[in-house]
């Protein structure tokens, strides 16, 4: 494993942080920071704290963040990691939309570089032949 290739697994890992955010406020431990912006995020997308649809989307979120660290350095699968880029990809546009959305105050920009940065990792680690077992 080269030094590139451990650094893209390294930084792709941190996404596991927010993964466990929020299932961590999903399970009612803590509240997430209010420069998150959560709820102002969920409600353009028309999700309200407490719903139905707001507990699948903590649970789904958290889990699919989880996995991507469980990925690189456990299971290795490729088809995993294909999986996993092609979920992000419509998911970071959508974080992305709502992003742009909220404009009292607006989002500054340089809060979307994960936005952008995740997916890329991501991708590096579905399309590159050496990044896991076939």
């Amino acid at each position: 494993m080269g030094v590139a290739s451990f650094l893209v697994k390294v930084f792709a890992s941190f996404i596991a942080v927010p993964g466990c955010l929020h299932l961590v406020v999903l399970a009612g431990f803590t509240e997430f920071p209010p420069e998150m912006r959560m709820p102002e995020k969920l409600g353009v997308i028309g999700v309200v704290e407490g719903d139905n649809y707001y507990v699948a989307l903590m649970i789904a979120i958290g889990l699919l963040k989880l996995s991507v660290p469980a990925n690189i350095w456990l299971i290795k699968s490729k088809t995993i990691s294909m999986l996993q880029l092609l979920i992000a990809l419509p998911g970071f546009a959508l974080v992305e939309y709502a992003h742009r959305q909220l404009t009292d105050p607006p989002m500054p920009l340089h809060e979307d570089i994960p936005v952008f940065v995740i997916p890329t990792l991501l991708a590096i680690l579905a399309l590159s032949p050496a990044s896991t077992k076939k």
